[in-house]
């Protein structure tokens, strides 16, 4: 499985778990600029996966006030629907 959520995150799976990926390009020497997909955490279900993207993005976001943070969960929000809906965001 391989869901893309936007163009930084995806949801990837093994047989036992729920993969919350995040693209970035690599610095080492081995991936030198290559976009490298570095795991934020392991989940047992894609619920769990889908609510930490949303904490990730709460955590890491430059809201200055509560509307604009409920703007970014909406967004958010929205945006893990379609593409588990089958979409693209």
């Amino acid at each position: 499985m391989e869901i893309y959520i936007g163009d930084k995150y995806r949801i990837t799976s093994d047989p036992l778990n729920i993969m919350l990926e995040q693209k970035t390009i690599g610095k080492g020497e081995k991936n030198m600029g290559k976009v490298v997909w570095v795991n934020k955490g392991y989940y047992p279900n894609i619920e769990t996966a889908c609510l930490a993207l949303l904490e990730l993005r709460m955590n890491t976001s430059d809201a200055r006030s509560i509307g604009e943070l409920m703007q970014l969960v909406k967004d958010c929000s929205m945006s893990i629907v379609e593409c588990v809906k089958g979409g693209t965001a």
